[in-house]
């Protein structure tokens, strides 16, 4: 890999002020000390180093994947609305484990377990959902194929999912 490879120059000790030194000139003295050539191999050394980087993380997303499996089901119980307080409402869904949730199934009157790759608990904040899929989203916004997406019915926490509570307290709302 480039990484391993003998480019030690890729990694030498680059700065934005020597990029800018090189590439824009010394503003502060008003000379134009640009110098193409420094400027285009720095550049150039640049760019190399951000392709191994891309490569690097690319390779990681993929053992990932590769070790976990492509699709990845995980359920997040949002805490209780004002409603569902006010009313004693017994809860429908909680976790059990991390990996496991009790649902009611209120047509046959039982609790069902279900398994799930992880289970965030009302207790759990956006840091530890982000946290599960970080590398998804780093590698959207590299450009690679990915996706999250929440499913549900009305009102079970879709958007608290995806966004938070937005500073609210939800039992507030």
């Amino acid at each position: 890999s480039i990484l391993e490879s003998d480019n030690d120059d890729l990694f030498e000790d680059f700065s934005i002020e020597k990029v800018a030194k090189n590439c824009i000139g010394d503003k502060v003295s008003g000379k134009n000390s640009k110098n193409e050539k420094a400027c285009l191999k720095e550049t150039s050394l640049w760019k190399k180093r951000f392709e191994a980087e891309k490569a690097s993380n690319l390779a990681n997303m993929t053992r990932i994947q590769e070790s976990t499996g492509s699709i990845k089901v995980m359920c997040r119980i949002r805490p209780p609305v004002f409603m569902e307080i006010k009313s004693a409402s017994p809860l429908v869904v909680e976790a059990t484990s991390s990996t496991d949730i009790k649902a009611f199934d209120k047509l046959k009157n039982v609790n069902r377990s279900i398994k799930v790759e992880r289970v965030f608990s009302s207790q759990n904040g956006q840091n530890e959902v982000f946290k599960e899929v970080e590398h998804l989203a780093t590698s959207i916004v590299e450009g690679y194929s990915a996706g999250i997406i929440c499913y549900g019915q009305t009102g079970s926490g879709k958007t608290y999912t995806m966004v938070g509570d937005g500073g609210k307290k939800i039992a507030d709302q």
